[in-house]
């Protein structure tokens, strides 16, 4: 192709194919036709040599026009495919992740629907926040999942009807623990998020939680996340042993959790300035239940 166009001296013919791939990354096929044309107008007022300011033939522009254009566009294309392709396979884990999530029903009912609400919740404040694909994707698959080993923990003590025993207690506190056991035989680099939000969702900002008592910027925004919208589904639904609180009570004791420098701040507010029906449809009678611990 250059030497159908004449040829050229400079090396700025083919330096311009990078920001027209980098546009088609960035923006897809439109970005790669976009790139194409401007890196095309962009040859067109650049000598063939700069020494003797011999400009360039319309046929050589014209080719490289074409070149250019045809690049980026076969780029945009790829990268658009690619990405749905991505896309589709993360909902087909989500889809199926749900439907573990639903099988969980059949003896542990309270803990399917509360994993559901507090990925829906989760999703809602990812998406207020502006995060990425792959980050909201980590999001609601670790949020799906953040409860998973409770399947180790006893129907007799998760469903307790009366105040738990310290014991007992510390047996509901070990499905942290469990939950990334479950999860072991998943690509440790490529689920490391998920698994990360799945141990640590009872870890608080002042070092009070559990497992690992991790304190403030020790624990990743996904995970604060998480936390957040666990503690509001627990207080808005019925427990084994109390009814569940309205939204506005609950809000409350999240905030009084935010002063106290337990939860994140930021995510409580911006919970609360999520729309009411969203966040506890049915009050006084919602279809989730729940145990938090």
């Amino acid at each position: 192709m250059v030497n159908q166009a004449g040829g050229t001296i400079s090396a700025v013919t083919h330096v311009m194919y990078v920001p027209i791939v980098l546009s088609a990354q960035v923006w897809g096929t439109f970005g790669g036709i976009v790139g194409g044309l401007v890196a095309s107008g962009l040859m067109a007022i650049t000598p063939v040599n700069a020494d003797t300011q011999q400009m360039q033939t319309l046929t050589s522009v014209t080719l490289r026009a074409i070149a250019f254009v045809s690049v980026g566009t076969l780029v945009g294309f790829s990268v658009v495919r690619s990405r749905a392709q991505h896309r589709e396979m993360q909902g087909l884990l989500i889809q199926s992740v749900t439907a573990l999530t639903n099988a969980l029903s059949i003896n542990h009912e309270q803990t399917a629907r509360h994993s559901l609400r507090v990925a829906e919740i989760s999703t809602l404040l990812g998406q207020r926040l502006r995060l990425d694909e792959n980050r909201l994707f980590a999001l609601r698959m670790g949020s799906l999942l953040h409860d998973i080993g409770k399947l180790a923990v006893p129907l007799e003590v998760l469903d307790k009807p009366n105040r738990l025993t310290p014991d007992e207690f510390r047996t509901i506190q070990g499905h942290v623990l469990a939950g990334p056991s479950v999860l072991r035989a998943f690509d440790y680099s490529r689920i490391g998020t998920v698994q990360d939000i799945v141990r640590h969702h009872h870890e608080r900002l002042d070092g009070s939680g559990y497992p690992d008592g991790l304190r403030g910027g020790e624990i990743s925004l996904l995970v604060r996340i998480v936390a957040v919208a666990d503690v509001y589904d627990a207080l808005t639904t019925d427990r084994a042993y109390r009814r569940q609180m309205k939204h506005a009570d609950a809000m409350g004791v999240l905030h009084q959790e935010a002063l106290a420098g337990r939860l994140d701040h930021r995510l409580v507010e911006m919970l609360d300035r999520l729309p009411q029906e969203i966040l506890a449809p049915g009050e006084g009678g919602t279809e989730v239940a729940t145990e938090a611990v």
